[in-house]
């Protein structure tokens, strides 16, 4: 017998935007961002896609400077 996925909550548009500029904030990549909140990559970026598209402002992915982070 199989074991189901557990479906991923619907989002609306103002939550996938919150979420968006967290991880902007967070200094995290998308992929660590969503990785580290149980957020499917694909989901993620088609949200980003999507919400452009409807003129929301998303800041583009900053660089990570390897240099400066703190082990």
């Amino acid at each position: 017998m199989s074991n189901p996925k557990k479906p991923q909550p619907r989002r609306t548009d103002e939550e996938w935007y919150r979420l968006i500029m967290d991880c902007r904030k967070s200094g995290l990549s998308d992929s660590q961002f969503c990785q580290a909140n149980g957020i499917p990559n694909s989901s993620f970026s088609t949200a980003v896609k999507r919400l452009r598209k409807k003129s929301f402002a998303i800041p583009e992915v900053t660089d990570v400077d390897i240099h400066d982070l703190t082990l």
